[in-house]
């Protein structure tokens, strides 16, 4: 059986921010599902994404929705998923393992972009307060 990319870039929530997204390509880890806006390390041997424990040490934050099935289906193919590696997000939008963060979780995230110098921005939207 010959696989192919299932995944979709969908627009269903309000993550991206900013303008000027960059985008990347990870490989999945098997039989893990992965949801739009999880932060995920990815291991720079082997391009291989993971659910950090905490909302720091991330590398990148997903695009798309990804099933465990597909992640099994893509890892087993050597087919990618799509990640966002640059530009402004929204934090309230962002997920530890499909796990929405809360405010302490945002506030570990958002710092931690910053003092590693990612590309990535985690942002409060204009006008909301953190609760």
């Amino acid at each position: 059986m010959i696989q192919t990319q299932d995944i979709a870039y969908t627009t269903d929530n309000d993550l991206v921010i900013g303008v000027d997204a960059k985008t990347g390509n990870v490989l999945p880890t098997t039989a893990t599902a992965y949801k739009r806006g999880d932060v995920v390390v990815v291991d720079g041997a082997t391009n291989v994404a993971t659910h950090p424990e905490t909302a720091t040490g991330y590398h990148a934050i997903v695009a798309q929705d990804v099933s465990a099935e597909q992640a099994t289906n893509h890892a087993a193919a050597g087919i990618e998923i799509p990640v966002y590696i640059g530009g402004e997000f929204n934090a309230f939008e962002c997920s530890v393992d499909g796990t929405k963060l809360d405010k302490d979780a945002r506030l570990l995230a958002r710092a931690y972009a910053t003092n590693a110098g990612l590309s990535l921005t985690l942002k409060l939207p204009a006008g909301i307060e953190d609760k």
